[in-house]
């Protein structure tokens, strides 16, 4: 399917599938690439093959070796099995809805026009406003967990007997320190600090690349430069808190990304 579907990829386990909408300007737009998408997979799956409807995943084999890395290039690969090393050999496995967000171009530059006298160009005018969004949406986070949480449980093996564990369900086990996290500390003063903090990160062995900075919300850039967005502004904030709404064949619902 991946092949045939450059909307359509997998994970770091071959059996995690991954959905990727194009750009829309409407969160029903938005939407309506997901459905498309949603049967197209559907539409794909072998006759023994089901989508499972949690972040969390089913009941696990003792041994997760046993679970298939992702059959993508070679240099992909040696760097999941890399990244899967360093971690504990359940963290990789939670799934979630990514959101990524931008203002709008002619806002923006409208906005500009009335603080101009405040910044010394355009880009930091923007990194500005990225910013505080990134602030809001992390001081809100809490907020976002309460209302669309969806991984109380953990099913059998994914935490050995001895681990430490909730001992109670909760909302949401992904969103959590047992679920993916990035152990380094996050900064978002602002957009240059944001950007040398992982660039230390990586430099001091702490994360192999941007890709392992493992947070709620990112700064992001079309190009995938760290430095350009500096320089250049950022583009947009992707926002990775939402788990999978198993009450709705799409994962999420459009009430949730009207919400954000």
């Amino acid at each position: 399917m991946k092949e045939k579907n450059h909307f359509i990829k997998t994970d770091v386990y071959q059996v995690q599938s991954e959905i990727i909408t194009p750009t829309a300007k409407k969160s029903f737009d938005a939407m309506h690439y997901l459905m498309a998408l949603n049967d197209t997979l559907r539409n794909a799956l072998e006759p023994n093959e089901l989508l499972w409807p949690m972040s969390m995943p089913p009941v696990l084999p003792q041994d997760k070796r046993s679970i298939p890395i992702a059959n993508v290039d070679p240099k992909q690969k040696a760097y999941y099995e890399k990244w899967i090393k360093t971690r504990s050999d359940t963290q990789g496995l939670p799934v979630g809805v990514h959101l990524n967000v931008s203002i709008n171009d002619d806002v923006l530059r409208t906005v500009w026009e009335s603080q101009r006298d405040k910044y010394d160009s355009y880009a930091e005018f923007v990194n500005y406003i990225y910013i505080k969004l990134a602030q809001g949406f992390g001081y809100y986070r809490w907020l976002i967990t309460y209302l669309f949480g969806n991984s109380p449980v953990a099913e059998k093996n994914y935490f050995k007997p001895n681990e430490d564990q909730p001992s109670h369900e909760v909302r949401s086990i992904r969103s959590s320190h047992y679920g993916l996290t990035s152990d380094v500390t996050h900064n978002y003063r602002s957009v240059r600090e944001y950007v040398d903090n992982i660039e230390q990160n990586i430099k001091d062995g702490n994360l192999f690349s941007e890709a392992e900075y493992h947070t709620s919300v990112r700064l992001k850039s079309m190009n995938g430069d760290l430095t350009h967005m500096v320089k250049n502004g950022t583009d947009y904030i992707e926002l990775r808190m939402l788990d999978l709404d198993p009450t709705t064949a799409l994962g999420v619902r459009t009430s949730a990304v009207r919400f954000f």
